[in-house]
């Protein structure tokens, strides 16, 4: 429309353009043949007897050449380019604005522009209603052309009728019955009326022409009859020199009757009915929950996509403009389909006969598109999608807090644990799981009907002086969360297992006696050293094996084990196998009769541990592992029961032929004690180091999908906000629309700018879908609460829009902006505030290593400068006592 508007703009100035270009050739023209008529006279032609004959030929062909002449002059129109070339030039601060405006063509669907085209085409036709562009052509200069052309005329005339005086009477009688015959014979016409009796779709624009053969008639009316209205006549507008009457019709919304009145000729009346193809106008949602979930019955209007748990009865609600034959949900993945049915519970009476409905159950993600058929077998031109997101019952999250690691405990402690547990529906009970190796499990409530979507706190502490703990035995504990799975049956949610060994109260540190000659038993050391690290090395590998049962045993909570089990259950009976291998080995390396029995207990647990998971194996059960799971604990715990408790340190000590010599190796040594110290104390570092690590690359993971909702968000904010800016502009001009058609125009932008409302309702509910993932439920339970409320702005707005409510759609989008900018900027503080305390945190690494390294440096002076000394005082002469330490004042 926007377009159309600027060619009439650009009409007007070409129309003032042809009307000096006819006149002037209408002047030309006559003046032409006034001069062939004198210059005739002169020679004399006039004269002769057989003017009579010719010379009305002469006079007929001079009026058609002057009136082809004309027509030509006019017909010759300037090109829009050309008439938009002498516009700038007259207008310079357009600055090529118009010639880019004329440029621009439809670059979206159903011939519309874009926002920016809009926007040229919109300054130029600002700039046409504030600058008169038909001054281009100024008023005198057509009446100049309209002057000349009478004054030529006139002198035309005057010439034909002077020559007439020398004329016989009879030749002037001829001539005039002449003109008189052929005035009448030209005054006959027929005309062909396009499009007759038609069939158009309702909404779109169409064009009524009259096309004439024969003499053109002044002017053309077209008149038309609605039912019960009173008929309507609108003038039909001639197109240039073609022998054309059109009329254009910009909507058409009910059918009518026309016909075409021109030159005192009446066509026929035709008739114009009107059709639609079905379409949906809007589709909702009704959510029915799983009774696990405690949620109420929900609907959610103007849906396209729709997240929901895993067996949620989901009934979509299909309002469409006409009754239908056939309306089918057509999965896009497999071509399965659903029949939509007339509905009939809580709809207005009014509209039900163009309400269908479809029930299902989602087990899983769809995604259908939606086919209709009405009774003329037309089909839905524009295709409408569904995406129902099914949102896994999730089992409940547990993360240790303190001290999430494996940990050695002396008989008296009380160690805490402490850890949180969320779920997306809420928690039946929590608690804590503990148990010795051997020994009836232990389990703690440490909570029971926890709210859903919270982060729970479970503490508790394990008091060893009560469980009468004894050393190198071992304790094992998890914590666990029960809740309702998908069947609605209760279901047990176990964290990884954690292992506490108990250690001596106190370690003996004894000196050993030194063998004669100051050497040490080598022989027997390698030995005792090669045992104690082949029993360290079984401890660890049935520690993997246990770690590896337990996550079989949570992994498989559904009464039929999953494809990978059997050859999961394989792998770790050929591992308990080789662990077996190794123990009889060491079995045969042990010489003590205790270490003996303890070695033997590991044979046996492990026995027990491959016998149970043979039984787990063949057939696929997945029974036998929690027995399995608790002998090879107790293989594991005779493991720590064969490790030597002792430590035997050993100083060789050198003759030395003072005290002060003993004093410097007695410090020497402590020094060296320290500095293994000092080397175990930055091995705990780089272990926490790597832990750090792991975290800060699991934390940039979640900041990358917080950035990329971010980003959308921004994006969702940006476009409520220009629809904002245009929904106010198009208020205001829709209130000083000075015409009806100026209204119709302003409303048809009106329903564009729902199309674009109603995508930004579409991406919020894709957004919506993606904060409600798995691994996105637990951190945006909150903001997806908050979008949530401002997907009900965006719907209204869109509402308000389709029911021609311009004031509140755009209080209802205001507000919606207002919501996306505040969802946004609590995006950006909380990951800002992860990244101060990321700052804060390297702060204090840094801190802490420059703490070190002083202190690393100081202990290095200090062992360097004892060395110093010894080596320029010890050097002593052979046969001489050693000197006196000299001391420094």
């Amino acid at each position: 429309m926007i377009h159309e508007q600027l060619w009439l703009e650009l009409d007007k100035v070409g129309a003032r353009y042809r009307n000096v270009r006819f006149w002037g050739a209408m002047a030309v023209g006559w003046s032409v043949a006034a001069v062939v008529t004198l210059l005739l006279k002169m020679f004399g032609i006039m004269s002769v007897p057989e003017w009579s004959a010719i010379g009305p030929l002469f006079g007929g062909v001079a009026v058609t050449l002057v009136i082809m002449a004309a027509y030509v002059a006019k017909g010759l129109a300037p090109k829009h380019e050309w008439i938009a070339r002498q516009i700038e030039a007259t207008f310079p601060d357009l600055r090529s604005g118009l010639l880019a405006a004329i440029e621009q063509r439809p670059a979206l669907p159903g011939g519309r522009f874009g926002f920016l085209q809009e926007s040229v085409l919109r300054e130029a036709l600002h700039h046409a209603a504030s600058h008169a562009w038909v001054s281009v052509v100024p008023g005198r200069r057509v009446a100049t052309a309209v002057g000349s052309h009478l004054m030529a005329l006139s002198l035309f005339a005057f010439v034909v009728f002077n020559n007439l005086s020398w004329m016989p009477r009879t030749t002037i009688a001829k001539l005039l019955s002449t003109e008189s015959a052929a005035t009448s014979d030209t005054t006959s016409f027929s005309v062909a009326v396009e499009p007759g009796d038609t069939e158009i779709e309702r909404g779109t624009s169409l064009l009524i022409l009259a096309r004439v053969s024969g003499e053109m008639p002044a002017d053309a009316t077209l008149i038309m009859t609605s039912r019960g209205s009173e008929p309507v006549s609108s003038a039909m507008p001639r197109s240039l020199a073609d022998p054309i009457f059109g009329g254009r019709i910009a909507t058409v919304k009910e059918p009518f009757d026309y016909r075409v009145e021109l030159g005192g000729h009446v066509s026929k009346t035709y008739h114009v009915s009107v059709f639609e193809y079905p379409r949906l106008e809007r589709a909702d949602a009704r959510l029915v929950y799983p009774s696990y979930t405690s949620l109420a019955e929900r609907l959610v209007q103007d849906v396209r996509s729709v997240s929901v748990v895993e067996g949620t009865q989901v009934t979509l609600i299909c309002k469409l403009n006409k009754q239908v034959k056939s309306a089918m949900l057509i999965s896009v993945a497999d071509a399965s389909s659903v029949r939509l049915n007339g509905a009939t519970a809580g709809i207005d009476a009014s509209s039900v006969s163009h309400v269908y409905e479809a029930t299902l159950t989602a087990n899983k993600s769809h995604r259908l598109k939606l086919e209709l058929i009405d009774e003329a077998d037309r089909r839905n031109v524009e295709q409408f999608d569904f995406a129902i997101n099914v949102v896994p019952n999730q089992p409940p999250t547990l993360k240790l807090v303190q001290p999430a690691k494996d940990l050695e405990v002396s008989p008296l402690e009380e160690l805490d644990l402490k850890a949180t547990a969320w779920d997306d529906f809420g928690l039946k009970r929590m608690g804590l799981s503990f148990a010795i190796a051997g020994q009836t499990p232990i389990d703690v409530v440490l909570g029971e009907n926890a709210a859903a979507k919270q982060k729970h706190e479970l503490a508790n502490a394990i008091k060893f002086e009560e469980l009468k703990a004894e050393p190198d035995q071992l304790l094992s504990y998890h914590f666990w969360a029960e809740d309702f799975g998908p069947d609605g049956n209760l279901r047990r949610t176990s964290s990884d297992m954690y292992f506490a060994e108990v250690r001596h109260f106190e370690e003996i540190f004894r000196q050993g006696q030194q063998p004669p000659g100051g050497q040490q038993p080598q022989q027997q050391q390698q030995q005792n050293s090669q045992a104690g690290q082949q029993a360290q090395q079984l401890a660890q590998s049935q520690k993997e094996i246990i770690n590896a049962t337990w996550k079989l045993i949570r992994r498989e909570t559904a009464s039929q084990p999953t494809k990978p089990f059997a050859e999961d259950v394989e792998q770790l009976v050929q591992s308990q196998n080789a662990q077996l291998e190794k123990a009889k080995a060491l079995a045969e390396k042990v010489t003590d009769q205790q270490s003996q029995t303890h070695v033997l207990a590991v044979i046996e647990a492990m026995l027990e541990a491959t016998k149970q998971l043979m039984a787990a194996h063949a057939p696929p059960s997945p029974a036998p592992l929690s027995p399995a799971l608790t002998a090879e604990q107790s293989a594991y715990q005779a493991l720590l029961k064969l490790r030597a408790r002792e430590h035997e340190v050993v100083r060789q000590q050198q003759q030395q032929s003072s005290s002060q010599q003993s004093q410097q190796a007695d410090a020497r040594s402590q020094q060296q004690r320290q500095q293994m110290q000092q080397l175990d104390l930055q091995d705990e570092q780089n272990r926490y180091e790597t832990q750090r690590q792991a975290q800060s690359q699991q934390e940039s993971a979640e900041d990358r999908e917080a950035r990329q909702v971010l980003n959308r968000l921004k994006e969702l904010a940006r476009r409520q906000h220009d629809l904002n800016e245009r929904l106010k502009d198009l208020q205001t001009a829709l209130q000083e629309a000075p015409s009806e058609e100026r209204k119709e125009e302003v409303k048809q932008q009106l329903k564009r700018l729902q199309d674009e409302q109603r995508q930004v309702l579409r991406d919020t509910d894709e957004l919506q879908s993606r904060m409600e993932s798995p691994q996105n439920q637990e951190k945006m339970s909150n903001e997806r609460q908050q979008l949530e409320e401002t997907r009900d702005q965006v719907r209204r707005a869109s509402e308000s829009l389709e029911k021609e409510q311009v004031t509140q759609a755009a209080a209802a989008g205001t507000r919606a902006e207002k919501d996306f900018e505040e969802l946004r900027n609590e995006f950006r503080r909380r990951a800002s505030n992860r990244f101060n305390e990321e700052m804060r945190d390297l702060r204090e690494s840094a801190r802490e290593l420059e703490r070190e390294q002083k202190d690393l440096s100081q202990r290095l002076t200090e062992v360097a400068q004892p060395d110093k000394r010894d080596k320029g005082e010890g050097e002593t002469r052979e046969g001489e006592a050693p000197a006196e330490p000299r001391t420094e004042e």
